[in-house]
């Protein structure tokens, strides 16, 4: 830093002489063709010069000081940047290790959605296989429960055209012979119903 500061001491010295030679020469050529010898003119050129050694060293520091503090703050700026460029790329690496990371938690996801599916589908399976297998025992004793109805009803019947038929024989007259035989018939009939 400090030799920075002699660096810029050097410059603003060499700018300084640089710019008093070319006042210097300026001045002198132009007034050469007014006036007869630089001696006529060495007064102006007294003060020329006076003026410009007072106002090198009332213009020297605050210009020095605008100068520091401009550099300051670039440097400042800089470090600032060069902070926040850092952290940007920091963020930027956090950033792209999670895109990494999302790609392989998306992969899992989807494995443990698969095989939950799997196995909600299984158990949707397995329940539809056991009301279809309650539905069917249900279906085979309602169908046992209705063939036995129907087989009550079929023998109530049955016995009861029997017992008209025995009436109407009975007060027909029926004999020994034609009684077994009808009973018999009744009787084969009642079984061909049951079985």
């Amino acid at each position: 830093m400090q030799e920075k500061s002699v660096r810029r001491k050097i410059s603003l010295k060499r700018a300084f002489i640089i710019t008093l030679l070319v006042f210097l020469a300026f001045p002198a050529s132009a007034f050469a063709a007014q006036a007869e010898s630089f001696w006529d003119l060495r007064w102006h050129w007294m003060n020329f010069v006076l003026y410009l050694v007072l106002l090198y060293f009332l213009v020297r520091k605050p210009i020095a000081q605008v100068w520091s503090s401009r550099i300051s703050a670039i440097e400042r700026d800089v470090t600032a940047n060069k902070r926040n460029l850092e952290e940007a790329n920091t963020r930027f690496e956090q950033v792209q290790s999670k895109l990494e990371q999302v790609d392989e938690e998306i992969r899992v996801f989807s494995e443990a959605i698969e095989r939950e599916s799997q196995k909600e589908a299984a158990r949707v399976i397995d329940e539809a296989k056991a009301k279809a297998e309650k539905i069917i025992a249900q279906a085979k004793l309602s169908a046992i429960a209705e063939q036995k109805g129907l087989e009550a009803a079929l023998r109530r019947e049955l016995s009861e055209q029997v017992i008209e038929q025995a009436e109407a024989r009975l007060k027909t007259g029926l004999s020994e012979a034609e009684h077994r035989a009808l009973r018999d018939r009744a009787a084969g009939e009642v079984k061909s119903v049951i079985h």
